[in-house]
């Protein structure tokens, strides 16, 4: 089984592979998902180019943002190409820059390169660790998931409240915490710091948040619970009635973080919801035109 490692940073994605016979290859594309080189007088010219692999690839010359579709290119990079509907021939002359790419995820054109799989075969068996960046720009750029956020009754405010740590002491006019969630539902429950229930999470209150939440349909739910850290029993009882009623994506504290502080673990909570659903989604990706192959994040 192959074994690949990639890394998808905000410019390049770097790869690195073990074959079944142990050999290591590497490879960088880009993280848009291209390759780039140049075309000279009809012949292109990479330093990726050390397989006939591209058959099918699509080709667009970034100076005059034409678009064509490789039949065929040589390891030599004589290039013949197809292209439907536009009758001009790609320019001569002075060199062009092109970008090579299928439209697929930046770690798939790597996992071609390494594994050496022309779009119209499978590919070999293989298991990738991934590292990437995504999460981390998703959360400054904030187009993360509309997080509702489940809190214990009496704790609406908690993540706006926050720590009250000020960058300047002597400041008047407090900035309002930023907030990652849409909505806050407080639930009907506590549990004591020594793990004790004193007020019971009842079916009833259980049923009434989860109609609210069908009603408002975030992407994701996010649970933190007063003290649940020494006594999980209410976020798993939420978690699995949240489950059951069809919600895919569930986040509940203990889950995530065992941190004592109620502010800490419910912001690291918030934090795990709000990305999930473009991690999610982004692992779906990878992983359907892995051919399911394992992928797993480092």
């Amino acid at each position: 089984m192959w074994q690949l490692w990639i890394d998808t940073g905000g410019t390049f994605t770097d790869g690195l592979a073990r074959d079944p016979a142990g050999h290591l290859h590497r490879t960088k594309v880009l993280s848009s998902a291209r390759l780039r080189g140049q075309l000279i007088n009809g012949r292109l010219a990479a330093a990726w180019l050390t397989t006939p692999i591209f058959d099918g690839y699509t080709m667009r010359i970034v100076e005059t943002g034409e678009t064509v579709v490789i039949q065929s290119l040589s390891v030599a990079g004589d290039l013949v190409v197809i292209n439907p509907g536009i009758a001009t021939a790609i320019p001569t002359g002075s060199p062009l820059t092109v970008e090579v790419f299928t439209g697929e995820e930046a770690p798939v054109l790597a996992a071609r390169l390494l594994t050496q799989t022309p779009l119209n075969q499978p590919f070999p068996a293989l298991e990738m660790r991934l590292g990437t960046t995504k999460g981390t720009n998703a959360l400054l750029e904030r187009r993360g998931g509309r997080v509702a956020l489940l809190v214990t009754e009496g704790f609406r405010d908690l993540l706006l409240i926050g720590t009250q740590q000020r960058p300047n002491l002597f400041q008047l006019a407090i900035p309002p915490a930023e907030i990652l969630y849409d909505s806050v539902l407080e639930v009907s429950e506590r549990i004591t710091a020594d793990g004790t229930v004193l007020i019971s999470l009842s079916v009833e209150a259980i049923d009434r948040l989860v109609a609210q939440l069908l009603d408002s349909k975030p992407d994701v739910v996010a649970i933190s619970l007063l003290n649940a850290y020494q006594n999980p029993v209410h976020e798993r009882q939420l978690s699995d009635a949240l489950t059951n009623a069809g919600f895919p994506l569930v986040s509940h504290s203990t889950g995530v973080s065992t941190t004592p502080g109620y502010v800490s673990r419910t912001q690291t909570t918030v934090v795990d919801a709000y990305l999930t659903p473009i991690l999610r989604s982004y692992l779906t990706n990878i992983q359907a035109q892995l051919g399911g192959a394992v992928v797993r994040l480092m």
